[in-house]
């Protein structure tokens, strides 16, 4: 029985949706808005007005609350100072949903998640390549050993090759730089197995290739 059992499951365990959660908490307080689908912005909204109202009450506990759930000592600076300095004379309500369409694909019911009276210059703030990671990952690229091109046959082969093929103008084949077995030696079973498809002659046994 699912007595009890609250709350939309994400089809991921405990662990990882409550990972999941603290992102997005985490996305939204430093961005202020951010789109996801409609029921995880229904699901997100009570865990970050939590956060908000625990933020307005301070205090060095708080604070360490909200590292831990954040990750992110700037992100809790900011919630017990910006967004409670905010928010100090409002009794909840400090997000707001709007919904968005559907996401191309699978048809998700899509949604903006906001904070009310949110800073239009914090959205995007911090996002995105970072030059000096850029920087790094082009001087990696450039320094890596360059792919071996293939090398020219040996004259041993080439010897071979050129003087098993009816005329120079036959490609080459890769059957022609390997021995073929003895057509005597085979088994009266495996004998009509294929039909040989190199350019040299057929009847060349083991010990004359």
């Amino acid at each position: 029985m699912r007595h009890g059992n609250h709350g939309r499951g994400f089809s991921r365990r405990s662990a990882h949706r409550k990972a999941m959660f603290e992102n997005l908490c985490a996305s939204l307080i430093k961005h202020e808005q951010i789109k996801t689908t409609l029921p995880k912005a229904k699901d997100l909204r009570p865990i970050v007005e939590k956060l908000i109202t625990m933020g307005r009450r301070g205090g060095l506990h708080v604070r360490r609350q909200a590292i831990a759930t954040l990750q992110d000592e700037k992100l809790a600076d900011k919630l017990l100072t910006t967004l409670a300095e905010r928010y100090k004379a409002r009794p909840g309500g400090y997000t707001r949903i709007i919904k968005a369409g559907y996401r191309y694909g699978d048809n998700a019911p899509m949604a903006l998640i906001e904070l009310v009276d949110r800073d239009p210059d914090a959205k995007g703030q911090d996002s995105g390549p970072v030059p000096e990671r850029e920087e790094k990952k082009r001087r990696r690229r450039s320094c890596r050993t360059p792919r071996r091109k293939p090398g020219p046959i040996p004259p041993e082969h080439e010897q071979r090759i050129n003087g098993l093929r009816p005329s120079p103008e036959w490609p080459y084949f890769s059957c022609c730089l390997k021995p073929h077995r003895d057509p005597a030696t085979r088994s009266a079973r495996s004998a009509g197995r294929g039909q040989r498809r190199c350019a040299h002659p057929a009847g060349l046994s083991s010990a004359q290739w």
